[in-house]
């Protein structure tokens, strides 16, 4: 049995009811599996200790989120992603993003310990994050807190993003990094947020090379799809022959 994570605080990450990014998509899945007669069972795992999420996100912004979740967001917020129409301010919010992270944190210790072979977070998957900027929905970048842990375990991790959006925010805190595999796969930049992940961002340093994006047209058709994904990811998975595979399932890339 794959373990399954989710606890109920993962629906207090809420930028209210306007905003697109609705946490009720997990709250309804559950209830959907329950409906079929596969009720889940969930581990619900403690959130991210704040020394945690700074092994990835700067102190000047882990504090800004702070000021932001106490009701007092410091005056140069807007500067670090936050108080923005995509990451709008909200009461907890910093207690509401390390509850997240700490589902995400708890997959990646149980397969790095040996623990589970698979687990599966049904939550998190804030990919836009970056090291010191809320972005694209996203406050603190779970996917990176957790690869940076089982980088640090001497794991070679390989990021696979199948969201339509492109993986950005993991991109860009690993760029450097030899032992963290990037493969994206995205509608174009030229059309969709963040504009990003052109086929020339390849990495840097010692990361070059490390870095794969694959963006594709709108509405590309299921079989040109699996064409480009069956030509790329199995190749550099059996080239860069990682230890763990951590992958950010967005759903949103079809069409409806």
């Amino acid at each position: 049995m794959i373990p399954v994570v989710f606890d109920p605080s993962y629906l207090d990450y809420y930028f209210g009811p306007a905003h697109p990014f609705s946490p009720v998509r997990s709250e309804m899945l559950l209830e959907l599996l329950e409906a079929l007669g596969h009720p889940v069972e969930a581990v619900r795992p403690a959130p991210a200790t704040r020394a945690e999420v700074l092994t990835v996100h700067s102190e000047a912004f882990v504090e800004q989120v702070e000021a932001a979740s106490a009701g007092t967001p410091l005056p140069d917020a807007e500067r670090f992603g936050l108080g923005t129409a995509d990451v709008p301010f909200f009461e907890g919010m910093d207690v509401a993003a390390r509850a997240l992270v700490g589902g995400t944190l708890h997959a990646a210790k149980r397969v790095a310990a040996g623990a589970a072979t698979k687990v599966l977070q049904l939550g998190g998957g804030l990919h836009h994050a970056r090291h010191d900027e809320a972005a694209g929905f996203c406050v603190y970048n779970d996917l990176s807190i957790a690869i940076s842990h089982l980088t640090r375990q001497g794991l070679r991790v390989a990021y696979l993003d199948v969201d339509v959006h492109h993986g950005d925010g993991v991109q860009w805190i690993h760029y450097d990094e030899a032992d963290v595999l990037t493969i994206s796969l995205h509608e174009s930049g030229q059309h969709l947020y963040p504009g990003t992940g052109g086929i020339e961002e390849l990495g840097a340093g010692g990361g070059k090379g490390f870095k794969l994006n694959v963006p594709l047209a709108p509405y590309t058709s299921d079989e040109s799809y699996l064409e480009v994904f069956e030509q790329v990811v199995p190749h550099a998975l059996a080239w860069f022959l990682p230890d763990v595979l951590v992958v950010q399932c967005g759903a949103d890339a079809h069409f409806r």
